[in-house]
């Protein structure tokens, strides 16, 4: 993720991220058992951390980063299991009883997973909630 972050708007601003722009997707919702959803036929986690308070939430809050693997299938190819790395941020807003889950998927990844972890926690950190009153 050597590329340069660009600030992104939320939920029509009231909350900001800086991702990387060309990697940018909107997702308006998000998988309940991500191993179930894809039919991974193993999960490992290998990270879990917890990262340091997010100067942008200025309430009460906790912020994980999670690395772990999973065999999956790619276009239902259930005899051709592919390993693919997966990066979970998980952000709980303690006060509006809300969680944030943000998930990236490295099906080649190259390169050791802690550059990626690194970058993954760069991200996290230039979270921003602009606007409470999304949570009312």
């Amino acid at each position: 993720m050597n590329e340069s972050l660009q600030e992104r708007p939320l939920f029509g601003g009231a909350i900001s991220v800086q991702f990387p722009i060309n990697n940018f997707v909107d997702v308006r919702f998000h998988y309940n058992e991500l191993g179930n959803d894809n039919e991974s036929a193993g999960i490992e986690i290998i990270t879990e951390t917890q990262l340091p308070n997010i100067a942008g939430i200025n309430r009460p809050h906790s912020a994980y980063c999670l690395y772990g693997l999973q065999k999956a299938s790619k276009f239902n190819e259930k005899d051709n299991l592919v390993q693919v790395s997966i990066f979970v941020i998980l952000i709980r807003l303690f006060d509006v009883k809300t969680d944030f889950l943000v998930t990236l998927n490295c099906p080649n990844l190259s390169g050791p997973p802690e550059a990626k972890l690194e970058a993954i926690a760069q991200m996290a950190s230039t979270f921003k909630i602009r606007d409470w009153d999304l949570f009312d």
